[in-house]
């Protein structure tokens, strides 16, 4: 289904204010709807250095000595309507080309195949601007939301005694789409402010816990109020169910004191309701279900907070779905009053990592763990702050992998840190050592068919000659075991495009 579209149809009127810059070149990025143009001049239409009369008022001064001038301007679209045109009216000497979100919409009295910069110039001189088009101009470069009109206005010679710039931009036609399931949305709109009013906790038992007016343990929901002034609950509601979260609408004129709070028995007994007690028309399933809080909103409700909770028992309250990081997520005892939210958020801590010693060219291979005390709600990331050259470490993970290439004692510096509100980390340290290597000396020589390897050897001692793929594995894999004869062995491999390894040991 489709409307039509209602929205504003004067985009920009010939007065509206603009930001201009008249102090030189700029980079192509000044198109940019990101573009910072907050410390150029601004003032409103027409912008101009002109002596004769012109079609509207002339209002804000500029001054004569560039070949080109610079001026921006911003409106805000609530809704893009499918195959709405634009019609552009200019008051302009000598010409234009404009940019409408970046994207080149229309030249007035400029060469059309020339290439844009500072320098160009137009093909004619304007002797009194006169008011133009209005041009109409297809809608595609529109956006729901604030659109950027970035417009130079080019000279015929930077002697001109003239430079006048003004516009006026309306939309016609086009039709706004009711839904748009699969696809952006089509509506950008400021919204009313939002009381900071969430869901504490719910209790979904009927025993031993709060008791309402009649005397009766229920069910119960609670709010909390977490601003410092008091929060009007006027078009707010609660709800079971995602089908029909208005159940139940608070009455015209509800508050919550500041820091305060408000529990609501869900006992399906809304007859019980008093001006001062609260029961919702439906009742809170021991075991399992969902609380929906929501206010009203442009186009329907809005869930401001949820509670879905499962496994329930009799005696055990539910605290919210974590939707801020400082929130606790844990079943707990009923608290009625007290709020479940940190007072702040906590560090990480991570595991002790023992000094580790190892012989160059081999490969150190670990993984750090960690926790944090805040739940598993909060993404953990582990850092290297110091490490020697080549150290790789999983940010995620926690695995870390190295092998030296020299001997020495290396400090290794880890953090994790967290994603709290405000970010929180713990460091730990640890001393790797590194021997020098005690090996065979193995001597390489290529050939056209592959690999020669050599090394001195003790006659009557065996020798094995083995490969590896891959250092962080360690899975080294025999190619060849004799014993040698002489001074020295020397084997052959087959040449093949893999990066390998390869290593000699002498067996006992």
């Amino acid at each position: 289904a489709a409307t039509t579209y209602t929205g504003p149809r004067d985009l920009l009127k010939i007065t509206d204010t603009w930001n201009y810059y008249q102090d030189g070149p700029l980079a192509a990025g000044w198109r940019s709807p990101d573009f910072d143009d907050g410390a150029w001049s601004s003032g409103a239409g027409l912008l101009y250095v002109e002596s004769s009369n012109l079609p509207a008022p002339k209002n804000t001064a500029l001054k004569l000595g560039q070949l080109t001038y610079y001026f921006r301007t911003r409106f805000i679209l609530p809704s893009l309507p499918a195959n709405a045109t634009l019609e552009l009216s200019t008051i302009i000497d000598d010409g234009a080309v404009f940019y409408l979100n970046e994207q080149e919409i229309h030249r007035e009295n400029i060469d059309p195949r020339a290439e844009i910069d500072f320098t160009t110039s137009t093909p004619r001189v304007i002797s009194n601007a006169a008011l133009q088009g209005p041009v109409i101009l297809p809608g595609n470069a529109l956006i729901s939301g604030e659109n950027v009109l970035a417009v130079e206005v080019h000279q015929n010679n930077s002697g001109s005694s003239d430079i006048v710039f003004g516009a006026e931009l309306r939309m016609e036609g086009g039709a706004v789409s009711a839904f748009t399931p699969g696809a952006k949305n089509n509506i950008q709109r400021d919204l009313p402010a939002i009381a900071d009013v969430i869901l504490n906790e719910v209790y979904p038992g009927s025993a031993g816990t709060l008791t309402d007016s009649s005397g009766e343990p229920e069910p119960w929901i609670e709010l909390r109020n977490r601003a410092p002034l008091a929060a009007v609950l006027t078009g707010w509601s609660l709800g079971n169910t995602p089908t029909d979260p208005g159940a139940f609408r608070f009455p015209e004129g509800t508050s919550i004191p500041a820091d305060g709070y408000l529990v609501v028995f869900a006992d399906g007994e809304p007859g019980e309701s008093t001006g001062s007690e609260f029961h919702t028309p439906f009742r809170l399933d021991s075991a399992n279900g969902i609380i929906l809080l929501s206010r009203e909103q442009p186009g329907g409700l809005g869930v401001i907070d949820y509670i879905r909770y499962s496994g329930g028992a009799t005696g055990e309250a539910k605290i919210p779905n974590p939707a801020n990081l400082t929130r606790l997520a844990d079943v707990t005892s009923p608290s009625p009053g007290v709020s479940n939210e940190l007072t702040q958020n906590r560090a990480p801590t991570i595991a002790t990592v023992a000094n580790q010693t190892l012989a160059v060219g081999r490969t150190l291979d670990l993984t750090l763990t960690g926790s944090d005390p805040d739940g598993p709600f909060q993404t953990l990331r582990f850092e290297l702050l110091n490490a020697p050259s080549g150290m790789i470490l999983d940010n995620s993970t926690g695995y870390l992998f190295w092998t030296p290439a020299k001997a020495g004692r290396f400090k290794v510096t880890v953090q994790l840190v967290d994603d709290g509100i405000p970010s929180m980390g713990a460091t730990r340290s640890f001393t790797v050592v590194v021997e020098a290597a005690t090996g065979l000396a193995v001597g390489l020589e290529t050939t056209d068919s592959g690999l020669i390897l050599s090394w001195a050897t003790t006659p009557g001692k065996q020798y094995r000659l083995e490969m590896l793929d891959d250092l962080r594995t360690n899975n080294w894999t025999p190619l060849d075991q004799r014993t040698a004869m002489a001074a020295s062995l020397s084997v052959s491999v087959n040449k093949d495009l893999r990066v390998r390894f390869f290593r000699v040991v002498e067996l006992p």
